[in-house]
């Protein structure tokens, strides 16, 4: 069984260190040209993977999500810009597994669907690093971000089907909001993530960026409280190891 990650990120201190970022960032665009860039990209939450057991197969697959965002950038030595910004996008993922067999000589189906999604507002700060390549002008960069979920789901979804009636067909859907105060132990609102990525400026204004995210801790969530002396359900807890790639478009709004 996965254990969550033993990090406990500071949230104050976290919010300090972005709040003194963005003054930086507002005290040097008085002294010197500062980018406002729009942001428009396609996100990627979690890896793609198969997995065989004796009675089927199973299947993850990634989440995609639309993201917008803004940004300002301003340059603080010859080679290297620091950006901050707010990212508006949706993570999660995809699990699906399907077998056959035969139970008491009598055929059956098998399938179980999970899905998880959390909608957050992502607050990034990146050191860039600017460098050319002939006449590209590209650049590549090292961040941290801060994000909160606004909403959350869970959905989940199974059903096993006889070819004949032997009173052992089952049917379990749940669906419910992850962070509900209602559950034994709820998610929790907030991550942070490190991040690695380079970009490329292909016209003026125009701009490509690929990223690479992954969260220093775990989000885990426990279903509903155990009743009396029954043990634990392993079913019940849930853990989502976030991951994401990112391609995106970036637009300078100024000159």
């Amino acid at each position: 069984m996965l254990i969550p990650l033993g990090y406990a990120p500071n949230q104050r201190r976290v919010k300090r260190i972005l709040i003194c970022l963005l003054v930086l960032i507002y005290q040097e665009s008085f002294s010197q040209s500062i980018q406002y860039e729009a942001e428009l990209g396609i996100n990627a939450s979690g890896k793609p993977y198969k997995e065989t057991y004796g009675r089927g197969d199973g299947k993850g697959s990634s989440l995609f999500s639309p993201l917008l965002g803004f940004s300002l950038t301003t340059n603080h030595w010859k080679r290297f810009s620091l950006t901050a910004g707010i990212q508006f996008y949706t993570s999660g993922k995809k699990y699906r597994f399907h077998g056959e067999g035969t139970y008491m000589t009598v055929n059956y189906s098998q399938t179980e669907t999970e899905k998880m999604t959390f909608t957050q507002l992502s607050f990034p700060v990146h050191l860039n690093y600017n460098f050319n390549v002939g006449k590209l002008e590209m650049y590549t960069f090292l961040g941290y971000a801060f994000s909160n979920y606004i909403k959350g789901s869970y959905e989940y979804l199974h059903e096993l089907t006889f070819s004949q009636d032997i009173g052992r067909d089952l049917y379990i859907e749940k669906s419910f909001d992850p962070f509900s105060k209602d559950l034994k132990t709820p998610a929790k609102r907030t991550t942070d993530l490190i991040s690695i990525g380079v970009g490329m400026k292909v016209h003026q204004r125009i701009g490509i960026q690929a990223r690479f995210s992954t969260a220093l801790q775990q989000l885990y969530f426990e279903e509903y409280p155990t009743q009396g002396s029954i043990p634990d359900n392993p079913n019940d807890h849930h853990y989502f190891s976030r991951s994401d790639v990112t391609l995106s478009v970036k637009y300078l709004l100024n000159k």
